[in-house]
């Protein structure tokens, strides 16, 4: 929570390629991104903590959008 940069920005434009995030990709890692990536890692199995971008996450989320 707090983060800002163009890794969010980035993180949030993928979100929005699985309509997983409605907000804007304004680079500003919200309540309601970590939301999101926790619901792409619940749906994944994916074993990292719900809401934190960790390396894992980054990988499933990559290989799925552009």
């Amino acid at each position: 929570m707090g983060s800002t940069g163009p890794d969010v920005a980035d993180l949030q434009r993928r979100l929005q390629q699985l309509y997983l995030y409605l907000g804007s990709a304004d680079g500003v890692f919200t309540e309601h991104v970590g939301e999101a990536l926790s619901r792409f890692q619940i749906a994944r199995n994916i074993p990292e903590t719900p809401g934190v971008y960790g390396p894992l996450t980054r990988a499933a989320l990559q290989a799925e959008t552009d």
